[in-house]
């Protein structure tokens, strides 16, 4: 198999244990999301703009996210360098990607009346599914 198919599997199959430290306490999913806008943003201070909230809040989310993964998820950008995912953060981007995208899945086949299955999701809490 290619090397990018199967870096392409990998991501489709990525556990959402992975995310299951950091989504344990209150407002965690919205830490998530917020860590996944701003790795797509070259500074902490733009994607704080994007977001429409100040930067140390911003800041204070990343730091929150990484201690409870116990890793840190982002390079910060020096003058000349922007910022960028670590090995984890890629990891993580990935997994919550993936989880965002099952819920949306989900909440489109409610939509149209598929109904849910009463299948848990493993690894994130009930408040966050």
């Amino acid at each position: 198999m290619p090397p990018y198919r199967a870096s392409r599997h990998r991501e489709d199959n990525l556990d959402p244990g992975l995310l299951r430290k950091a989504l344990t306490s209150p407002y965690a999913w919205q830490r998530v999301e917020r860590f996944l806008a701003a790795s797509a943003c070259p500074t902490i201070g733009e994607a704080a703009r994007a977001l429409g909230i100040n930067q140390p809040t911003l800041v204070i989310q990343i730091n929150r996210l990484e201690r409870d993964l116990g890793q840190p998820l982002l390079e910060r950008a020096e003058r000349g360098r922007a910022m960028k995912l670590t090995a984890s953060g890629k990891e993580v981007a990935a997994a919550a990607g993936n989880i965002r995208g099952q819920a949306s899945g989900r909440v489109l086949k409610s939509e149209a009346g598929e109904g849910d299955d009463g299948a848990e999701q493993e690894g994130v809490p009930a408040h966050n599914r």
